[in-house]
């Protein structure tokens, strides 16, 4: 009976080191304090604004790399370049900037995202 759980115990660890490294990503968050250049990386930035009081403590907003001539977000589920910045408390009128140590390329709002763009991507 322990031999039995000790192989369920291993098989359930391999499967949670298999699963968790879905959605894993290369990009750092830098700060404006230490900037350095790194060869083969591009700084990605961009800002939120909240425009209106909202019922939610805060929200993340993601962007995607994506690939202009397929149409779609590079990599697969187990390595995709990504961003994400939070905004925590959302303040209406406030901008918030966040800036990223990327693979250069396109960057695409990232469907992802709880809140789908007003208008056309």
């Amino acid at each position: 009976m322990t031999a039995r759980r000790a192989s369920f115990a291993t098989l359930g660890l391999g499967a949670n080191l298999f699963l968790s490294c879905c959605g894993v990503s290369s990009t750092v968050a830098i700060s404006p304090s230490k900037p350095k250049a790194i060869f083969g990386r591009a700084v990605l930035v961009f800002s939120v604004a909240v425009e209106s009081t909202s019922p939610y403590q805060g929200f993340g907003v993601q962007l995607d790399q994506y690939d202009l001539r397929k149409q779609e977000i590079t990599g697969g589920c187990f390595w995709f370049e990504r961003v994400t910045g939070e905004v925590k408390p959302p303040t209406p009128g406030a901008k918030k900037y966040f800036a990223f140590l990327v693979p250069p390329g396109a960057y695409a709002y990232s469907r992802f995202n709880s809140a789908v763009l007003d208008g056309p991507s």
